[in-house]
């Protein structure tokens, strides 16, 4: 894992020098996750069960980049993956997890799979801890990205896999977010929490999720000190779907990864160094 952090380090670097110069950054997307909803077969709790479920969708990427993780992170089904998550993530039946337990759930669960010698859980908690900058450094890096939010105008919260960011201004502190919602496309609204001093990530009610996660697009925006993910378009959601980022968990990219991206961004930078001796000539 070495060469991982090096190269993390000098692509973090990169990408912060670029930001400081006040550019539009190049626009990411990932792709091969899992498309699972909440309301899968075999899903206990699933009112309440995004979080895990998104982590578990994320956990299909990471096993895509790398075969030979075979069924190390995936299990023998997603219900039964998706319902040890929740266990590790202290989910409550009517409520779902907390912001802290999102990230402390997955780390749990990597170690029981005897995996933490390989994959390390990078995390921000906490509305005022969050950087937008973080989250573009981590899907630029390869890494899987879960977003946790509290609804605005509605009690309760949401987890959702991010796919994508693209028109990442960090000056005017403005950004497009693609993401799998596990909520899919489900029969009503987001189920919300009766009790706003909860914090959950989620909330019990009479909603049905659907039983595939819906691919949806986000506008993301800093005011008064946080960061607001809004749904666009036909979002699910109170209100269409807006709020507060509360927590962003990622893991790194298994070693046999690494390689493929420092190959690419080597390749970038060699065709990047051309082009420049190119105008310079």
């Amino acid at each position: 894992m070495k060469r991982f952090y090096l190269f993390a380090m000098g692509l973090a670097f990169l990408l912060c020098a670029r930001a400081a110069l006040g550019q539009i950054q190049p626009p990411v997307t990932e792709t091969g996750f899992g498309t699972v909803g909440q309301g899968a077969a075999g899903i206990n709790n699933p009112g309440v069960a995004c979080g895990p479920t998104s982590v578990y969708n994320s956990f299909v990427y990471l096993t895509n980049l790398d075969p030979a993780l075979g069924t190390k992170l995936t299990g023998s089904s997603a219900a039964n993956t998706i319902n040890t998550l929740a266990t590790d993530m202290n989910l409550v039946a009517g409520s779902g997890i907390g912001a802290d337990d999102l990230v402390n759930g997955k780390k749990q669960y990597i170690s029981d799979v005897g995996l933490s010698n390989s994959i390390t859980v990078e995390s921000q908690v906490g509305s005022g801890n969050i950087t937008a900058q973080f989250i573009y450094n981590q899907l630029a890096m390869g890494q899987d990205v879960e977003l946790g939010f509290t609804w605005n105008g509605a009690t309760g919260g949401h987890v959702v896999t991010l796919t994508g960011m693209s028109n990442f201004n960090p000056m005017a502190n403005t950004a497009t977010l693609s993401f799998l919602d596990p909520w899919g496309n489900g029969t009503a609204a987001e189920d919300t929490n009766p009790d706003p001093t909860s914090g959950d990530l989620e909330g019990g009610g009479p909603a049905t999720p659907g039983t595939t996660a819906a691919p949806e697009t986000g506008s993301l925006t800093f005011g008064s000190g946080v960061w607001t993910l809004s749904y666009v378009g036909s979002g699910a959601g109170p209100n269409g779907g807006s709020g507060t980022l509360v927590v962003v968990a990622a893991e790194s990219v298994p070693e046999p990864s690494v390689i493929f991206l420092l190959s690419v961004v080597g390749s970038l930078v060699l065709l990047g160094s051309r082009r420049h001796r190119a105008r310079v000539i």
